[in-house]
């Protein structure tokens, strides 16, 4: 299988071949060795040497999400450059910022376990986010108070969307 992604203006050419049932990838001109384990349709365990990957992907609005080990990369076609510009750039600004609690991915806000103006402790579970039939538990990173919400139960996000916004108690 071959793919042809574009992040950030940087294409790149991923293709994975099977052979006697071990697989390799190359990127560009480099080959690896690796194991794959599927887990569901939208789920894959990879081993690259001694190196363990959960690999999660979703589509959305022509945009190719994909999350390893908790980091989120999103993706194009190279064919639609400006695509995934904008939502890759505000997913990083708002992961950044440890004052707001953002989707990782795409989905369905399913559970928020703060109101407005609640006291939180750093590592508090605040909202759970359900994306490719797997919950997501998102924690404060910081002891603080909940200054708005922005997302009900239910409602779809973007990955980077803002879903709570914390302030830092004094």
């Amino acid at each position: 299988m071959e793919l042809e992604l574009t992040q950030d203006g940087q294409t790149y050419r991923i293709c994975l071949n099977e052979e006697d049932g071990r697989y390799t990838a190359t990127l560009d001109d480099e080959t690896y060795p690796v194991d794959i384990c599927t887990i569901d349709d939208n789920c894959i365990s990879i081993l690259i040497g001694d190196r363990s990957f959960r690999v999660y992907r979703a589509q959305s609005n022509g945009k190719e999400y994909i999350s390893v080990n908790g980091e989120l990369y999103c993706f194009s076609s190279p064919d639609k450059e400006e695509c995934r510009r904008s939502d890759y750039k505000r997913a990083e600004k708002n992961r950044g910022d440890k004052l707001n609690i953002v989707a990782p991915m795409p989905g369905s806000v399913l559970q928020i376990n703060a109101k407005e103006g609640d006291e939180v402790e750093e590592g508090q579970c605040l909202a759970i986010v359900e994306a490719m039939k797997m919950e997501t538990g998102l924690h404060s990173m910081v002891r603080g108070k909940v200054k708005k919400i922005h997302s009900s139960l239910g409602q779809q996000v973007d990955a980077g969307e803002v879903i709570i916004e914390l302030e830092v108690s004094e």
